[in-house]
């Protein structure tokens, strides 16, 4: 049976997820932003192969510079990832996938397992970014940087 989720959308959330909320360059979890391995001023482009997650700081010190000029190196490589290792599935609510109905449970239990790894990393370095900013309001920033998540919601 072919897959019906054979290519993942190259996104903001889907590069954190794949790098599993963590720079790949110093192995922080706070401050996160996506880094162009390549820089686009150099003519880096917006590929799978050449986006990473990074903190903050490792993102400003990197600047405009390559891997080579620092002697950085990668805790990864970059690459596509499948469907699975994002835990996209085809068709199916979200709803559905925490509560799935009985007969669907063996099928979704390997993504529903992803998707509480994803969700625990993804709370960590929120929070984390939280108590450094000192914020203690009991929300948390939303992992693909857009709106807020209260704690209770993921």
């Amino acid at each position: 049976m072919q897959d019906l989720c054979s290519r993942v959308p190259c996104s903001r959330r889907n590069v954190m997820v794949r790098d599993g909320f963590c720079c790949q360059y110093c192995g922080g979890r706070r401050e996160l932003t996506i880094d162009h391995v390549h820089p686009v001023s150099r003519g880096g482009g917006e590929s799978w192969n050449n986006l990473v997650t990074a903190c903050m700081r490792c993102n400003q010190k990197k600047s405009d510079r390559t891997l080579r000029e620092l002697g950085w190196k990668l805790r990864r490589q970059p690459r596509e990832p499948t469907a699975y290792e994002i835990g996209l599935v085809a068709g199916i609510a979200l709803r559905d996938l925490l509560r799935p109905p009985a007969e669907w449970a063996g099928y979704l239990a390997p993504y529903r397992e992803r998707l509480e790894a994803h969700r625990r990393a993804a709370r960590e370095a929120a929070l984390g970014s939280m108590l450094e900013e000192g914020a203690g309001s009991g929300e948390e920033l939303h992992p693909s940087g857009g709106g807020v998540w209260a704690l209770s919601d993921v």
